[in-house]
């Protein structure tokens, strides 16, 4: 197993285009250099009739429905799938670069998985396909996500990049903040619920402390992709301490498409 780690984190840079079932607006720009060498995952799931998509009638993604993850090329896969493909992927690219050490060495060849998610998608779908691309060995997560840039035009197709680093014992921080989205699209800060402005000034508070607490990234079960990807477009842009995706692990299994 190939793992590289220290993997970009807290960059934007523009993303390609999604199938047009997506209910989440992306960019029709080019892919960038390299793209090929990055593992794009689409996620959402059924609606609530239990269809799934491309199908006839399909209403779009449910909160309750079940997960459906596709690679690249429409190739729908279960979590046990969606691990050893993008394994192969990542060993194809470090074969092609002469091994791990030659990678190293050209970071911008160090691949991303890129993860396109139906805007209503639960966040579990999106958890479950963190986890299996974490443990394949991919340093690097990228979410699409939509906000306003400066001047108030909106800004779209736009992908965050956040670390995954390779799970290593170390000493407990001595700060841990953690950030909850409810279902009811709520952003709580330690338990506390916080407005999206009053985040930003929040994460750029915390990340002036010497030394930096540790932030926590805690999305409830059935929250929709859509509220989850504004969050991560705000933490992005704050700059601030590496961020931690927690529990991902507790939906790390998911069936391939029927």
């Amino acid at each position: 197993m190939c793992f590289l780690g220290g993997g970009r984190r807290h960059q934007t840079g523009q993303a390609g285009p999604v199938p047009a079932w997506l209910t989440l607006r992306a960019s029709d720009a080019a892919d960038p250099p390299k793209a090929a060498e990055n593992l794009s995952v689409i996620v959402t799931a059924t609606d609530a009739a239990g269809r799934n998509p491309g199908e006839p009638d399909f209403a779009g993604a449910s909160r309750g429905g079940a997960c459906r993850v596709v690679l690249a090329g429409a190739l729908p896969v279960g979590n046990l799938e969606l691990y050893y493909r993008a394994l192969a992927h990542l060993g194809e690219v470090v074969r092609a670069a002469g091994g791990v050490e030659a990678l190293i060495k050209t970071p911008d060849r160090i691949p991303a998985a890129h993860i396109w998610g139906d805007a209503n998608a639960p966040w579990r779908c999106i958890a479950g396909t963190i986890y299996n691309v974490q443990v394949a060995g991919y340093p690097t997560v990228g979410f699409v996500f939509t906000g306003v840039a400066a001047g108030g035009r909106p800004q779209t197709g736009q992908m965050a990049y956040f670390g995954l680093p390779v799970p290593v014992a170390k000493d407990p921080p001595e700060a841990v903040n953690r950030i909850v989205l409810t279902a009811q699209d709520k952003i709580l800060w330690n338990g506390q619920e916080i407005a999206p402005a009053a985040l930003r000034a929040t994460l750029a508070q915390a990340g002036d402390r010497e030394p930096q607490p540790k932030l926590e990234f805690a999305p409830e079960a059935d929250v929709r992709y859509a509220f989850s990807a504004m969050v991560l477009g705000l933490i992005s842009a704050s700059d601030g301490a590496e961020m931690h995706f927690i529990d991902n692990e507790k939906y790390r299994e998911f069936a391939q498409t029927i």
